[in-house]
């Protein structure tokens, strides 16, 4: 983190005012992510799949390689993240025809939210056990906080 150059940023949204500039991401795939079924890596895989998708052809074919450059992930963990994405449903890879080393990449939309939470039920368990933890805590860090400035005031 030390190591991070300070950048002024453009002060310009994206959303709204800027044309040709941004992606538009499914909201659907965050909850891929809340969920656990993706990690960051494979979100920001999936993502520069998602803008690579050649819109005439049906499919994104960029290289591993690319992919490790354009998303500062390792070789390893990209071919990892696409096997991942190809289960959870998001991408499905094939070999290019004439072409060896070559792959074609489909990239599906997500599942909406009720729908995901019906094919993993469990894992909706497991988020709102978290969500019920993370509140708990949350609730005694304002006690404690509360019970420090009585004692403060006192």
């Amino acid at each position: 983190m030390t190591n991070t150059p300070n950048i002024k940023g453009t002060h310009t949204r994206c959303k709204g005012n800027v044309e040709k500039n941004y992606e538009q991401v499914p909201h659907s795939i965050f909850r891929y992510l809340e969920l656990g079924l993706i990690s960051g890596n494979e979100l920001a895989l999936y993502v520069m799949l998602l803008k690579n998708d050649n819109k005439e052809l049906g499919y994104a074919f960029p290289t591993t390689k690319q992919l490790t450059i354009w998303t500062g992930i390792s070789e390893k963990t990209v071919k990892e993240a696409i096997k991942k994405l190809e289960i959870v449903g998001l991408i499905r890879k094939e070999k290019a025809p004439n072409y060896a080393n070559k792959n074609r990449y489909y990239v599906f939309l997500p599942h909406e939210k009720e729908v995901l939470v019906k094919l993993v039920p469990q894992l909706k368990v497991k988020l709102d056990q978290r969500i019920m933890k993370l509140g708990l805590e949350a609730e005694q860090d304002r006690q404690r906080l509360e019970a420090l400035n009585t004692h403060v005031r006192d």
